[in-house]
């Protein structure tokens, strides 16, 4: 089971349904050399204009890379870039 780090016990936090089936999903189906981070807040600087967001769950393997869930979308991290993942 990969390691969960949150800021609220998952499935008593209220969450949505879709993301609790998420998060049962990655419970059993991920390994122990995963790192599952939920609702994590992010900031970033564009100009004067400092979007602000949460990504409901980025899933972290230490030779895999990153992946991030949030709405309905997936995104990949590969250096700096970040894609639609499909």
């Amino acid at each position: 089971m990969p390691t969960f780090i949150s800021p609220t016990e998952i499935i008593e936090s209220g969450i949505v349904n879709a993301e609790k089936k998420l998060y049962l999903a990655l419970k059993d189906q991920l390994g122990d050399d995963y790192t599952v981070f939920h609702s994590l807040e992010w900031v970033s600087t564009v100009g004067d204009f400092q979007p602000l967001g949460e990504i409901d769950f980025l899933i972290f393997h230490p030779e895999k890379g990153i992946l991030s869930t949030w709405a309905t979308s997936l995104c990949r991290h590969r250096g700096t870039s970040i894609t639609p993942a499909r």
